[in-house]
């Protein structure tokens, strides 16, 4: 089982400010600009030279390559309906949007629309996990 000993974060200077990785092993952990950075959850996180494997695909993606985030290994923590969000959200194509109700439906509980924007408001993963195409 790993522990926050086991765990790196680095910052990277982007397009829209600096953000902070958090990683183990083998997957992102959290994504997040500086300011609303969840690291604050991981304080035992130790500070290490971000892989290239992320660096370059936020590298790739700010240089327009948008696919160039799709395939980086995570790790979402959450309940199991946030995960089910979040993978949702995941789903939605370039250039599209969806509702808060339509996510509600696709994850098999179309009443719980509001609990979709909580979700959606608590994803650990900025820009990967596209909570921004949402509305």
């Amino acid at each position: 089982m790993k522990t926050e000993n086991n765990l790196f974060w680095d910052g990277i200077k982007t397009p829209l400010g600096n953000m902070i990785l958090v990683w183990d092993q083998e997957s992102l952990i959290t994504v997040g600009f500086k300011e609303t950075s969840n690291l604050l959850y991981y304080k035992n996180a130790q500070k290490k030279e971000c892989p290239e494997q992320f660096s370059k695909a936020f590298e790739d993606y700010f240089k327009g390559d948008i696919h160039a985030l799709e395939n980086l290994p995570i790790k979402q923590k959450g309940s199991s309906f946030y995960c089910r969000v979040w993978k949702e959200l995941r789903k939605i194509p370039f250039g599209e949007t969806r509702s808060y109700s339509e996510i509600a439906k696709a994850v098999g509980n179309p009443k719980a629309v509001r609990a979709v924007g909580t979700a959606n408001a608590k994803n650990p993963h900025t820009l990967i996990v596209p909570c921004h195409r949402v509305i």
